[in-house]
């Protein structure tokens, strides 16, 4: 009998072009913990990354390098890759902290107005966020 090494091993894709490091973690992922879920495990980290909508993501990857990223208003069933496009669009804008410059919010959970408000107000509020503006007024 064939002994499985890991759950994972039917998952692996081998055309795909990011080969798997090892098994157990898969696809170059970071190492997480057993407890991460598997869309969280084999997220896409960078634009090349994201398997479809190639003419969108190539339109953003360019849009980033000259710097003149648009506001943006990403929307489609779930599962589609919105998600992980933005975050990946904000790990290549702001490096490794990028968690602590961008505020997510589901619009699929339940929210009142004011409960969305209240976070956004907070978000804003950040020292985190306010830092880098007041550094680039003093730039210009």
């Amino acid at each position: 009998m064939t002994e499985i090494t890991s759950a994972m091993d039917i998952d692996v894709d081998e055309n795909h072009p990011r080969k798997p490091k090892d098994v157990a973690g898969g696809f170059g992922a970071p190492p997480q913990s057993k407890a991460t879920p598997w869309v969280e495990k084999y997220r896409p980290q960078s634009l090349d990354d994201v398997a479809a909508h190639r003419d969108i993501v190539a339109t953003i990857d360019r849009l980033t390098n000259e710097n003149k990223l648009p506001h943006l208003l990403l929307y489609g069933p779930p599962g589609t890759g919105k998600t992980s496009t933005i975050l990946a669009v904000a790990r290549k804008l702001y490096g490794p902290k990028y968690r602590n410059m961008i505020l997510e919010l589901n619009a699929s959970d339940d929210r009142g107005i004011d409960v969305v408000r209240q976070q956004i107000q907070d978000f804003a509020k950040c020292p985190e966020l306010r830092t880098p503006l007041t550094s680039i007024r003093n730039i210009t």
